[in-house]
């Protein structure tokens, strides 16, 4: 009996030891949970209080306002295009709370960008931020946003769900490449830098509230290295400039039985009908032509069907055309194309060359 207590005891003894153990475990991982949180934090706030010099706010006469970087020397302001489009009167307001007078230089309109100049700093050195080249973050990776106002204190991270994205305003008008986050965002606070947690910028904070309802509050982020070709094309040219590829006419195959026997990968596939001579397109080794051929069971077309654009899938040719002069001069993008006799998508590279005015 008294052998039977003594195991009992020291079986107690042991099972204390090892919750009060396992207690101070997970005390000390809550501690260090939270260090890394509040170290987190305070990193965050240093890193964006950085970037508040180069922050201004965007006002008009239809009392649309929205946040703006200084992104060159003399007056320069990038901000979202639907902020400034169709108005007139254009006032910005600096961190030290000067209110100065803006001028549109030019509104790139495939990535709701538009570009400013404040007259007041002409010849005159200002503080502006140099936009940098920066790597897209991945999914799940952890940003740095501004959703409220310009405060430290109202600094969080947000998650990224998707890279890359696509989103349609209307029939006319839609957005690609860019990063959508699990945040919330309201009209007058986009415009504002996003940073990654290393505290470098990779992009601007966008809502699209007043293009399209249906991304009311959501954060979507435009790409710095998108910012930085706008940019330059705008202050050199006042819009931007569409890109040439040389490809003239395509044909989309939206008879049934032409992608069966084919056997192509979806129905928005288009066969290329016309391609410049001496063009980007004609120079890649495209080919063009048109026409159903059979040769014993074997069906071909001439000419080359494109399936995907940097594998994106486009269900009308405008939408695809739309797509290319999204792009800049001098980019590059993949094309996925169908041959005939070729069992596998040839994937073709086309750089994008300056367009014949």
């Amino acid at each position: 009996m008294k052998r039977t207590i003594l195991l009992l005891l020291t079986f107690f003894t042991i099972s204390n030891l090892i919750c009060d153990k396992a207690f101070a475990v997970a005390k000390n991982t809550i501690k260090s949970a939270e260090k890394i949180n509040k170290t987190q934090s305070t990193s965050a706030k240093n890193f964006y209080k950085s970037y508040e010099k180069y922050v201004v706010s965007v006002e008009t006469e239809c009392e649309l306002t929205s946040y703006g970087i200084q992104v060159m020397n003399g007056g320069y302001v990038l901000v979202p295009a639907e902020t400034v489009d169709g108005t007139k009167d254009i006032k910005i307001k600096t961190r030290t709370g000067g209110r100065f007078n803006a001028k549109l230089i030019g509104i790139d309109y495939y990535h709701n960008l538009a570009l400013l100049r404040v007259p007041a700093f002409y010849g005159r050195r200002t503080e502006y931020l140099t936009l940098k080249v920066a790597n897209i973050p991945e999914k799940n990776e952890k940003l740095i946003i501004l959703p409220e106002k310009m405060n430290n204190n109202d600094l969080k991270f947000v998650k990224i769900i998707e890279t890359g994205k696509r989103i349609k305003i209307d029939k006319e008008e839609s957005y690609f490449g860019l990063i959508e986050t699990d945040g919330s965002l309201k009209y007058e606070n986009s415009g504002a830098p996003v940073l990654n947690q290393k505290g470098e910028m990779v992009g601007m904070a966008m809502s699209f509230e007043k293009k399209n309802k249906d991304y009311t509050g959501k954060i979507y982020v435009m790409p710095v290295n998108t910012m930085i070709k706008a940019m330059n094309e705008l202050k050199l040219y006042g819009r931007k400039r569409e890109p040439y590829s040389g490809i003239k006419k395509i044909v989309p195959l939206k008879r049934k039985f032409m992608v069966e026997k084919l056997q192509l990968p979806n129905e928005y596939c288009y066969v290329i009908e016309k391609i410049k001579n001496n063009s980007p397109a004609s120079n890649a080794g495209f080919r063009k032509g048109i026409g159903l051929l059979k040769t014993g069971y074997t069906y071909g077309l001439q000419g080359d069907i494109i399936v995907t654009i940097d594998n994106l899938v486009f269900e009308t040719a405008d939408e695809l055309f739309y797509y290319i002069n999204s792009k800049f001069t001098g980019d590059i993008i993949t094309f996925g194309l169908f041959r005939s006799g070729m069992k596998n998508i040839v994937k073709l590279p086309l750089k994008l060359g300056e367009k014949y005015e």
